[in-house]
């Protein structure tokens, strides 16, 4: 939870004007989400950016490593 708060506070620091925010999210993370019954509080803290969708993902790469439990964010102002 404080980690989707504070990448909330980034988001909001690094783009003053946003209009939407489109989000991808490993499904490790759904279903750490889903299992500790925070979705639905996830998806309301996303949504005080202002328009959010996203959607789940199998997981993501940096370089050449695979990322577990990851989010990635496109913030459009």
């Amino acid at each position: 939870k404080k980690i989707v708060k504070n990448t909330v506070q980034q988001i909001r620091q690094d783009f003053p004007s946003i209009s939407a925010v489109f989000s991808v999210n490993c499904l490790f993370r759904y279903l750490l989400f889903t299992e500790n019954h925070y979705m639905q509080e996830y998806l309301s803290e996303m949504g005080t950016l202002g328009n959010h969708v996203g959607f789940v993902g199998y997981g993501e790469h940096y370089n050449n490593q695979f990322v577990n439990q990851s989010m990635t964010c496109v913030v459009f102002e």
